[in-house]
């Protein structure tokens, strides 16, 4: 896998159906903008006569990625004293060949976060829809993983919504910095 981060401020997002660019946006993400960018992208798949399971399992894989995005991001920085913004890229593609929707994001993280995210794609791993809601219960019910930023549920939120496993890859950056390279289908 490889990715084309901008060395920008904003957040690149693409829609891109066999090569032809449907939806591009690149603004600086925030809470409000992933919210609005996120029902945009649902609205373009919606025009394209895409079934709305796969809008709503699209637009929940668009949520989490972004949302990871701006929660983990090396680099994110809150402006104007209370809006976070980050940095990365995102992009949809629709492949008719095979009738799969590509989601694929980039973002810096922190090196020592390469382990926590291994460890949480792994659980999802092996793991049906029904063994994947299970496991998300248990974790609300025990409060495991629970954090600031979150309940910990995400990936196993994107393993329900995925049509194949959830794949990462991590490039050095500079020491201390990985590039965290997120690929899912749906």
């Amino acid at each position: 896998m490889s990715s084309d981060v901008p060395q920008s401020e904003k957040l690149s997002f693409l829609v891109d159906i066999d090569g032809t660019h449907v939806y591009e946006i690149q603004e600086s993400i925030s809470q409000d903008s992933l919210t609005q960018s996120a029902a945009a992208i649902e609205q373009s798949l919606s025009k394209q006569g895409t079934d709305p399971v796969r809008i709503q399992n699209i637009y929940e894989l668009t949520v989490e990625t972004l949302q990871n995005i701006l929660s983990y991001s090396y680099g994110s920085r809150y402006e104007g004293g209370s809006q976070k913004t980050a940095e990365g890229s995102f992009r949809v593609t629709y492949e008719s060949k095979t009738d799969t929707y590509h989601i694929d994001s980039s973002n810096l993280i922190q090196a020592q976060q390469e382990a926590g995210i291994l460890n949480r794609v792994a659980e999802t791993r092996g793991l049906d829809d029904k063994e994947l809601r299970k496991r998300i219960r248990e974790k609300m019910r025990s409060r495991q993983d629970q954090h600031k930023r979150g309940a910990g549920l995400g990936f196993l939120t994107m393993g329900r919504r995925c049509s194949s496993p959830i794949q990462v890859d991590f490039e050095d950056v500079e020491m201390g910095v990985k590039r965290f390279i997120l690929h899912l289908e749906a």
